[in-house]
């Protein structure tokens, strides 16, 4: 066989590097000492990027802690549901957790969340350029020793998920999967906010994402009093839904026609 030269090993040049290799630099930079911070300038963007790619595309996520009294307020919501057993299931058919996920589709207390925490949707709006903002739905939903949640996504919009009850040296956050695979090694590339970071989830924080992002939660292997409870919610542009008419009246929607 031919004897080939061996394949030379990749090695990243130093910007002091790709200077030094320019044709007359010795020269040049004997007559003006300033000319390698020159260059630096010139090269800044493109440096960086020897480094570091550039981004095509963002996903966005946004983490806020709501007060003590707001937390109390959604708890003293959950306590006024929870009396209600007809609300809730226990299993939605993959998943087993209990939830009133369905029956809030029927009988929606989103406006009073909304209230609740009017200053995070409004921070939603500002941040991710929503125009009008409304909690499409909302509900409830607690893991007990072995709970978890699968795979699955809310549409379009924006979600959310408070996380009323979390320990977060027991508990696990939500973890979120990419819409896209690793680039290089074709895995599935996930994020989950690490707890006991300054990203992490605590109890108190919401953590809002775009719907459309899959997302999971693994099993919780916990006492049943230690078990843990978010409240979710869509956010969705009324425009893009219906009318803010039909929203303040509590009614069905009318897909803007009727009030237009």
């Amino acid at each position: 066989m031919p004897n080939y030269k061996p394949i030379p090993k990749f090695n990243t040049p130093r910007r002091d590097q790709h200077f030094a290799e320019i044709p007359g630099t010795k020269e040049r930079q004997r007559q003006d000492p300033t000319l390698y911070e020159q260059y630096k300038n010139i090269r800044t963007i493109e440096a960086w990027h020897e480094s570091k790619p550039y981004t095509m595309f963002e996903i966005p996520c946004l983490l806020v802690n709501i007060s003590p009294t707001q937390k109390k307020q959604l708890l003293d919501l959950y306590d006024a549901v929870d009396k209600e057993p007809e609300r809730w299931i226990e299993f939605d058919g993959v998943s087993p957790m209990r939830t009133d996920y369905f029956k809030t589709k029927k009988e929606a207390y989103s406006n009073v969340i909304q209230r609740i925490l009017w200053h995070e949707i409004d921070r939603v709006r500002s941040t991710f350029g929503m125009r009008d903002p409304f909690i499409h739905n909302a509900w409830f939903q607690s893991y007990s020793n072995g709970g978890f949640h699968a795979v699955h996504n809310h549409g379009f919009g924006f979600s959310a998920v408070c996380y009323l009850k979390y320990d977060p040296r027991i508990h696990r956050p939500t973890r979120f999967i990419a819409p896209f695979n690793d680039f290089a090694s074709g895995h599935l590339v996930e994020y989950e906010p690490q707890n006991g970071t300054l990203f992490g989830v605590k109890e108190g924080t919401i953590i809002f994402f775009p719907s459309s992002i899959h997302h999971y939660c693994l099993p919780s292997f916990v006492e049943d009093d230690d078990s843990r409870m978010i409240l979710a919610f869509d956010l969705k542009e009324t425009t893009s839904y219906n009318c803010g008419v039909c929203r303040d009246l509590d009614v069905d929607p009318c897909e803007g026609e009727e009030h237009y």
